[in-house]
């Protein structure tokens, strides 16, 4: 009898399909707000502080570059409204969001420095020859 709710439960408690690290980024972003602590960020995304803290110890690197990956984020930070977030911690997150991308996309431009050639090996010729 009870088996009848819990698949509406999960369907509510669960969040819309987003993107890979999607939630991750969100999760960043909110940490990086001012009232960013750990207990407010893992109430606005519905998930344990301790599942918060594996979120923010991804590497995010490739996620910045991922236009998907960012619309994710930014689905899963415009879902927070519904937990209780202002917006001005959804607007500072994003702001966050789109700062971070931007300077990845500018690391990802670099160019890489010119190697130096490998030492020879081999012998040496001396001058009075």
């Amino acid at each position: 009898m009870d088996t009848a709710l819990e698949p509406a439960e999960e369907a509510t408690t669960a969040s819309v399909d987003v993107a890979p690290h999607g939630r991750e980024l969100a999760a960043r972003a909110l940490l990086a707000t001012p009232d960013g602590s750990q207990q407010r960020v893992s109430d606005l995304l519905g998930v344990s502080r301790r599942t918060l803290g594996r979120m923010a110890d991804v590497n995010l690197t490739t996620a910045l570059r991922d236009p998907q990956g960012l619309e994710g984020a930014r689905t899963c930070l415009a879902e927070t409204a519904s937990r209780g977030s202002t917006a001005e911690e959804r607007d500072a997150a994003v702001a966050w969001l789109e700062e971070a991308a931007r300077s990845e996309h500018q690391v990802a431009r670099k160019p890489s420095a010119a190697k130096p050639p490998p030492p020879r090996r081999g012998r040496r010729r001396s001058a009075s020859s």
